[in-house]
């Protein structure tokens, strides 16, 4: 199993509030697939939920190994965002760390 490394303080800009890496104890539950340019995104390995300094909004972050965002998600509420994850990946609020 590959070890991540902890994300950046920012990913594109935005600061790194709480961060999850997808395990097998995260499981996909198939309810939303990500595409960008019409190619289905398959290795999508961390999660982060990130907030912009000009921006009320949350965004959850979809991330490979390297921490690079792939896609995202605007929600209005951190609750929100941490709801939106679990959704998609079963367990993963077992799974999130604060940014330090």
């Amino acid at each position: 199993m590959h070890v991540m490394n902890k994300p950046p303080p920012e990913l594109d800009g935005a600061k790194v509030l709480k961060h999850a890496v997808l395990t097998d104890a995260t499981e996909n539950t198939g309810n939303v697939l990500h595409h960008v340019n019409g190619v289905d995104l398959t290795n999508i390995r961390a999660l982060a939920i990130c907030k912009y300094d000009d921006n009320e909004d949350y965004y959850l972050f979809y991330c490979d190994s390297g921490w690079k965002v792939m896609t995202d998600l605007c929600r209005e509420t951190l609750d929100a965002a941490l709801g939106q994850a679990e959704f998609e990946y079963k367990g993963i609020k077992e799974h999130w760390e604060d940014r330090a």
